[in-house]
């Protein structure tokens, strides 16, 4: 199951639309670019956990650029995040 997250923000409203959170577990996320085709490594952003009632932490995965773990109080903000990167 795949949800997309629409974002509070107006600017990223057109870049929301590609950020993609695909269900791993009832805590767990995979965050994917849905321009990129699926079988493309490049298209898995980085995961998400929700570690407690109101904090998401963030793995993500960069081009060359290694990982970062991020927090963010919502999947909104998470979405938000990865839209502002691509």
């Amino acid at each position: 199951m795949s949800i997309q997250v629409e974002s509070p923000q107006p600017r990223f409203q057109g870049l929301t639309r590609s950020i993609e959170l695909r269900k791993i577990s009832d805590t767990e996320w995979r965050v994917s670019d849905s321009r990129i085709p699926v079988g493309d490594a490049g298209s898995v952003l980085g995961f998400v956990e929700k570690t407690d009632e109101r904090i998401y932490e963030v793995l993500q995965l960069g081009a060359g650029h290694g990982i970062a773990k991020l927090t963010f109080r919502s999947l909104d903000e998470v979405t938000e995040h990865f839209a502002r990167r691509s």
